[in-house]
């Protein structure tokens, strides 16, 4: 429709062009004013046609780029819809197999000699018990024991709490704190205070009075384990659980009831994580009469942090409390193995004789004064006693098989 304006006006000025040239001047005039308004006219009309071409061409081409922004945005939904629909599959796959489990050996290596190649660890043990013992009289308790352990410069801490019959009466509470520090032993009881020797290779101490080792003992070797793997204090593990008809035979005991969950770490094979719980007769074992005919016992364990920051610091008071015995006197080479209020006991290379001949000297010098009547003094020991107000002091002196001659202090009141 455009087009054929177009080609209307060129063919009227074509006309007009032809008209004016046989015209006489007069209207040579008059067809030029016409035909200068008719240019300016076309002139006009065609600014206004090329104004509306750019104008649509404006227009399509905010359409267009409108067009493609739209196109993307739709992708990019359709980018994060198809990530959404993958991460939904992964997650019903992971569903799908949570909570199936397949039957698996359930192989624990040397566990103690795993914790003692971290850096650091900090574990936790607790068993309580529920039943009646042999003559049927209840038998109730529980144990707590709190480990630390750092592998440089060496050091442990173990804080272990008992209640009820684990400290030999029914409604009983006792606690027990054990540091080795700086090649040190230190160790409170209550009743006792503080007291220290030196530290020696026996994991006694280091292990709070029981191994972890000696826990997985009687664990099935076999038993259900997870398909998904499961994270634990920053581990990855296997999970494993079993039951009464997973236990080994054992004549000694009568399960009734088993229940147990194992954590074990994918890497190093180690136990994060342990929950069991077993009723029945005898579990404590038959040889252990005094403890829990029938009843219930459940264990748990975990190790909270590996390799973490741990700091154990030696508390001021255990240091004050175990050398109390250290103002008592004592030989110049002497080689302190227990220092605690009231009591010293310590190595010398001295005799017998020597060794009896300065607690005279040097306990007289003191203010002591030495009871005749309780005086032995053979070749390899010797048994004095010294008393000092309302004091007494009991000295004890013995070979031993390695030569080394063995010196023991003791004081109370009378």
């Amino acid at each position: 429709m455009k087009r054929s304006r177009y080609l209307l006006l060129a063919v009227l000025l074509v006309g007009l062009f032809g008209l004016a040239c046989s015209l006489t001047d007069q209207a040579v005039d008059k067809a030029k004013d016409a035909a200068q308004e008719t240019v300016q006219e076309v002139s006009k009309t065609a600014e206004a046609a090329v104004g509306e071409v750019a104008q649509q061409a404006e227009k399509t081409g905010e359409e267009v780029q409108q067009a493609a922004q739209e196109a993307q945005e739709k992708t990019a939904e359709s980018g994060e819809k198809v990530e959404e629909a993958a991460k939904e599959a992964q997650e019903a796959a992971e569903t799908a197999v949570e909570g199936e489990t397949e039957e698996a050996e359930l192989n624990v290596g040397n566990i103690d000699e795993t914790l003692a190649n971290f850096d650091s660890y900090r574990s936790k043990f607790i068993m309580t018990f529920e039943g009646v013992d042999g003559a049927g009289k209840s038998d109730n308790g529980r144990v707590e024991v709190l480990s630390e352990y750092v592998k440089s410069p060496p050091a442990t801490h173990m804080l272990m709490k008992m209640d009820g019959a684990t400290t030999g009466e029914e409604d009983g509470s006792m606690s027990m704190e054990i540091y080795t520090v700086d090649g040190m032993t230190y160790m409170y009881m209550d009743e006792m205070g503080w007291m220290s020797s030196p530290a020696t290779d026996d994991d006694t101490f280091t292990q709070g009075f029981f191994s972890t080792d000696d826990m997985l003992e009687d664990l099935p070797k076999s038993a259900k384990r997870s398909l998904l793997p499961q994270d634990v204090n920053g581990i990855s593990t296997w999970h494993y659980t079993f039951d009464e008809t997973d236990m080994p035979a054992d004549e000694t005991m009568h399960i009734e009831f088993a229940s147990g969950e194992v954590w074990i770490a994918r890497d190093g094979g180690y136990p994060v994580k342990m929950l069991i719980e077993i009723k029945g007769k005898d579990i404590a074992g038959a040889d252990d009469a005094s403890f829990m005919a029938d009843g219930t016992m459940k264990m748990e364990y975990e190790l909270l942090e590996v390799n973490g920051n741990i700091n154990i610091s030696l508390p001021e008071e255990a240091l004050g409390g175990a050398g109390g015995g250290s103002d008592l006197p004592m030989l110049d080479d002497a080689e302190v193995q227990l220092s605690m209020e009231g009591m010293l006991n310590y190595y010398t290379a001295a005799s017998v004789q020597d060794a009896v001949a300065f607690y005279k000297d040097k306990l007289s010098a003191e203010g002591w004064t030495i009871d005749d009547s309780f005086e032995m003094v053979i070749e390899d020991s010797a048994m004095l006693s010294f008393t000092k107000d309302n004091l007494e002091l009991s000295l004890i002196i013995g070979v031993e098989d390695d030569g080394k001659t063995n010196v023991t202090l003791m004081t109370n009141e009378q």
